[in-house]
């Protein structure tokens, strides 16, 4: 719930005609189940229920967060209905919107998706064809290479159930796509942001609720260029683990090692069970199957600044991915179950056939 933005200046009350001089006032802004987007170093709010009102809104409030200021946005065009539990993303200067729970359901709704030009304050409805998702709220939306991935959600309608599906719609062709990943668990209430680098794009996806209305710890990444998905769960963690990303594809020469391939998120361990790290190589896992050493030069730390895009928020902002980033930190004791999956008729090597640069020579081998 929204409790600390404000209107700017004097809230409109019809029962006290306005008067000349009048300071303004400040009345408290009460939303739940809205949307927040950045843009511009303020934040777009979209949607909601008003919580003194019970009732579903389709208003715009753009958000000085220095000055805990909300204005609402006098928009233009198509307007889309009211609705909560709804998804946003933004590319460029345009926020989509995903529907949530709204009053009725029409097929209508179902196959446009309604985009915000929040330069000119105008929305327009574009129609998508294809593998449209069944009305659903409480998902998660994030955009990678002008592809929207929604994942899970709460079905609106009695013949649908809570899937594990990712639903894509292309920005250039408008059409949507399906793609199952049998071991993520179908969830709603969950996050969902995008991870870009130079060698690879994921959708980070954590917690939620399943359909048997039991919360989630476990962080779900999918790869968007091999459509390969791994699940990460923390259940007794006794060693500190690391998230690294593979800038090379390394082949290993002894039974110890492992193979990683270019653009793979790599665990890494630390505590009694490294003792060799300091001397250039890495003990970890791509799958609990897989554990051994690799060379430390071969991978990078993810980067938590490249969640969102540089220009929407300062780094200090960067929507909490830090304390996302934090969670690989476990100090508690506990073990890391990660499992790999892949869609009918993927590769499970489908990363290492893309080029990479010349890798650098690997440490000497340790006795």
């Amino acid at each position: 719930t929204v409790s600390v933005l404000y209107w700017h200046g004097t809230p409109p009350t019809p029962s006290s005609p306005p008067l000349e001089h009048a300071m303004p006032q400040r009345s408290a802004l009460q939303l739940e189940g809205y949307t927040a987007v950045p843009w511009r170093g303020k934040v777009v709010l979209f949607g909601g229920m008003r919580k003194e009102l019970k009732a579903l809104v389709n208003s715009v409030y753009m958000v000085d967060v220095e000055q805990g200021i909300a204005e609402e946005m006098s928009v233009e065009g198509e307007m889309p209905t009211e609705q909560a539990c709804h998804s946003a993303v933004l590319q460029g200067d345009e926020m989509y919107v995903i529907q949530g729970l709204v009053k009725v359901v029409t097929a209508e709704q179902r196959h446009c998706v309604p985009v915000l030009n929040l330069e000119t304050m105008e929305w327009r409805l574009i129609s998508t064809t294809g593998e449209v998702p069944p009305p659903k709220c409480y998902h998660a939306s994030s955009i990678v290479n002008r592809k929207i991935y929604t994942f899970g959600g709460y079905p609106l309608t009695d013949h649908h159930q809570v899937t594990s599906h990712l639903h894509v719609l292309s920005l250039e062709t408008l059409i949507w796509s399906t793609i199952s990943v049998p071991t993520f668990d179908p969830v709603w209430g969950h996050s969902m942001v995008p991870y870009e680098s130079d060698v690879s794009s994921y959708v980070i996806i954590f917690g939620g609720v399943d359909g048997k209305e039991r919360t989630s710890n476990k962080l779900y990444f999918f790869n968007t260029k091999s459509e390969e998905g791994r699940v990460v769960v923390y259940e007794d963690i006794t060693d500190r683990v690391e998230v690294v990303e593979a800038m090379h594809t390394f082949v290993p020469t002894r039974k110890d090692q492992i193979r990683i391939n270019r653009g793979d998120i790599i665990s890494v361990l630390s505590g009694k069970e490294v003792q060799h790290k300091m001397k250039g190589w890495y003990r970890g896992f791509v799958t609990p199957e897989t554990k051994g050493w690799f060379p430390a030069n071969y991978v990078r730390p993810v980067p938590a600044a490249k969640i969102v895009p540089q220009d929407t928020l300062p780094p200090s902002r960067t929507l909490g991915m830090n304390d996302l980033h934090k969670r690989y930190q476990i100090k508690e004791s506990g073990q890391v179950v990660v499992v790999e999956s892949r869609p009918a008729g993927g590769s499970p090597t489908a990363s290492a056939s893309k080029a990479s640069p010349t890798p650098p020579p690997p440490p000497p081998p340790f006795k």
